[in-house]
Formats: structure tokens, sequence, C-alpha cells
């Protein structure tokens, strides 16, 4: 929830709906005469289902993997396949990268989902 309040005319508006609030004023409002209400952020917000957590570190790529059993692959930004592993089960796990320095997508896929991610991976 985003709210903006004017007391002085007694509107609220909701500036998800509407970003834009147009207004008048006069010498002598009042310093204090709006309020913006902003609810709890992340809260009831649906998680991104199709973002995948992963990184380089040293000579390992870390994933975050959210689909149990999965292949992960590691394609070069032609689109061969690189590198492949299986992943056994949910949670963070590594694995060794035996690749030169560049940028390369992470594709973990099991039967039913597929997430991909892009990582740099420097010297």
């Amino acid at each position: 929830m985003a709210e903006l309040e004017d007391f002085k005319t007694g509107i609220k508006q909701n500036l998800k709906e509407n970003s834009v609030y147009s207004f008048t004023s006069t010498t002598g409002d009042v310093a204090e005469r709006f309020a913006i209400h902003l609810g709890a952020v992340g809260i009831d917000e649906p998680e991104n289902q199709n973002s995948l957590q992963v990184y380089v570190y040293g000579n390992r790529v870390y994933v975050t993997n959210t689909l149990g059993k999965a292949v992960m692959q590691l394609f070069d930004l032609q689109g061969r396949l690189v590198q492949a592993s299986q992943l056994n089960g949910e949670g963070l796990q590594s694995q060794p990268l035996n690749l030169p320095a560049g940028v390369y997508i992470v594709r973990v896929q099991n039967e039913k989902a597929v997430k991909s991610a892009r990582v740099v991976v420097s010297e």
C-alpha cells in the first residue's frame, strides 16, 4: 500500500493506482498538509518463482537450487554447452568450474521447470 493523504481536502489517493496528484495551495497552509502512508514491504507479495540465485567465487559456481533433483548446465554466449552436472537436492550447492574467463548462462532444469541466470567468470 502506498497512499497520499491531503489533510486540507481530506482526499486519500492510492499512489499505486495513480501516482500523480494535483493540488493548489495558499499562503498560510500548514507545512504538514500531506502524509504518505506505506505498507510493509515484501509481505503478501508473491515470490519471484522464475529467478535463479547463482554466483561465481574462485573456481566454483554456487547455485541456490529450488527445483530438487535437477541438471545444471553452463552455456557460453554462442549457446554451446560447456559444462553440465547433476544437482541432487534443494538449497545452496556448488560445483567446480573449469572454464576460461567470460560470460556464461547457467540453466537449472528438471522435468517440471527451467530457470536460468547469467554469471561472469573472471580470472
